[in-house]
């Protein structure tokens, strides 16, 4: 087990113990909703996934195909589109590499006055020590590679905001809080979109329950891609 049963120098440790607001939000609540969150995800008795494959067939031939590992020594996702007009790749990096001399003695030192941020997209001024800025192999940011057909690949500068989420959080807030503004690049989800992305979550689960070595079709979600 990791976190309390973890020994000090063990760098998958998630100490919370140490950390006012993760005792205060996990610890100190474990008796009411019985969610214990600092266990080793690789425990026989765990039961979700740490590697996740996803095929979803969309209305008019489209096709979307979703690996997640949870467990890679970096942190950060590749988007790839390929398209009529070519294919374009995003890919963004968020946390190069995790020190782990430096995540196990900042996550289980009560003297340490930061600890690796649990999502540094989200909050990127909170990373501190063992964020891994990276190397000159791979280094945090975000990258984007357009190629038309019969044409050479060219990179496209990404413009991006100020605070969490590359600067996405203050737009939905404002949105949310505040209003609608201009949106040219269709950038904002109303409620169709989010039926399409539940019912995708609802077929993902359904092909989780099935048995190993069952064959058949993916599951299809019904709607059209967002």
């Amino acid at each position: 087990m990791l976190g309390r049963d973890a020994a000090a120098e063990d760098p998958f440790g998630f100490g919370m113990a140490t950390d006012p607001h993760l005792r205060a939000l996990y610890l100190d609540a474990e008796h009411v909703d019985g969610y214990l969150r600092d266990r080793d995800v690789f425990d026989p008795g765990i039961t979700t996934e740490d590697t996740l494959n996803v095929l979803v067939g969309y209305q008019g031939d489209v096709s979307m195909s979703y690996a997640l590992t949870a467990h890679s020594p970096w942190e950060g996702y590749r988007v790839c589109v390929n398209g009529s007009e070519g294919r374009a790749e995003l890919e963004i990096v968020e946390r190069a590499h995790v020190t782990a001399d430096d995540t196990a003695r900042h996550l289980h030192s009560k003297h340490a006055p930061v600890r690796p941020a649990a999502d540094p997209s989200a909050t990127p001024e909170a990373a501190g020590p063992g964020a891994g800025e990276g190397g000159t192999v791979r280094a945090n940011g975000t990258r984007l590679v357009v190629q038309r057909h019969w044409e050479e690949a060219q990179e496209v500068e990404v413009k991006e905001g100020e605070g969490g989420h590359g600067g996405g959080d203050a737009l939905l807030l404002h949105d949310v809080f505040v209003g609608s503004g201009d949106d040219p690049l269709r950038r904002r989800a109303g409620s169709p979109v989010g039926s399409a992305n539940r019912s995708d979550a609802v077929a993902e689960c359904d092909a989780h329950a099935r048995r190993p070595g069952d064959v058949g079709h993916p599951p299809r979600s019904g709607v059209a891609p967002a």
